[in-house]
């Protein structure tokens, strides 16, 4: 705690800590004070019960002091206020969430890399330069979701139907740090993972001017990987064990039989229409689940190129 990894999180820290050592000692106190009245107000104390009529003195304590120990606990929360106030400078991202993983666009049109997770299963990353203040707009392909980022003190709903939330903050330090998903969102909301990397600002220059890389053919399907462990894992094996959606196991080529009794082959323009309409044609046997995912042209090339792969 008050490690000051972004500029909110020592007040969250303090709000915390004020706030469960007040409770704490109103609870000992209120203890004690009941053990003491069943001892001095005991039967054996106090054979013949009397009423008591009123204490004017007692009202006015227990209604100053608790009124005050509420607003005391009022202004120290006031400081998440500095949260819905981001500088006007400030960098802004772009971040989608569906189900069930994250995608980080940015103003240059570059798009997150990818990291291992502690799963060893591969994430997106979200890339930011040291000291600089970052706004998050952030939007859900499917369901309510939560971006939450523990380390930073920073959480903030994600939703769903074209609306927009907005969550800032300043990293303080420079480091990787892990992002989860803090709203429950289904089967699989426990591996709903991301990381946040923090570069010194020319690292960060060096990084963000970077242009794409030209993948030849032979790099596409390893490239794809990773979006493929990121993105698609969750719902789709690729050894033929059956998940929310089908297995990609020997998916290239073959007939899909899809609900109306409708048959089409699995080619390129399949796969394409599949990723950027999902619900669109429906494998039989399966719900129609699967959100838009933000991939563009080249990322779905990337995709069919590794289904080859799969046999």
């Amino acid at each position: 705690m008050f490690s000051g990894l972004s500029n909110i999180a020592n007040q969250v820290d303090f709000a915390f800590v004020f706030v469960f050592a007040l409770d704490a000692i109103v609870l000992v106190g209120i203890t004690v004070f009941m053990i003491w009245c069943c001892i001095r107000f005991s039967r054996k104390r106090n054979p013949v019960a009397t009423n008591i009529h009123g204490n004017v003195g007692l009202e006015i304590i227990w209604t100053v002091i608790p009124t005050f120990l509420v607003m005391l606990m009022f202004f120290v929360g006031m400081d998440y206020n500095k949260m819905s106030k981001a500088p006007k400078d400030a960098m802004r991202v772009k971040v989608q969430g569906w189900k069930w993983s994250w995608a980080f666009t940015y103003d240059n049109g570059k798009e997150n890399d990818y990291m291992k997770s502690h799963e060893g299963k591969d994430v997106p990353v979200l890339t930011l330069p040291v000291g600089k203040a970052v706004i998050l707009d952030m939007t859900s392909s499917d369901v309510l979701h939560s971006f939450y980022i523990p380390a930073f003190r920073v959480k903030h709903d994600v939703l769903p139907g074209g609306r927009i939330s907005n969550l800032w903050f300043v990293p303080n330090k420079v480091g990787v740090y892990e992002v989860f998903c803090a709203e429950y969102c289904g089967e699989a909301h426990s591996k709903m993972y991301a990381k946040v990397q923090i570069l010194p600002q020319d690292e960060f220059d060096k990084w963000y001017g970077q242009a794409p890389v030209k993948l030849d053919p032979t790099m596409l399907a390893s490239a794809a990987e990773k979006i493929y462990s990121a993105q698609c894992a969750v719902c789709h094996s690729i050894d033929g064990s059956r998940k929310i959606g089908p297995s990609f196991k020997g998916i290239w080529g073959r007939t899909a039989k899809l609900q109306g009794g409708i048959t089409k082959k699995t080619d390129a323009e399949y796969i394409s229409n599949s990723i950027k309409m999902p619900n669109s044609e429906i494998v039989e046997g399966y719900p129609a689940a699967m959100p838009v995912l933000p991939l563009n042209d080249a990322k779905i090339e990337q995709v069919i190129a590794y289904m080859k792969t799969i046999k």
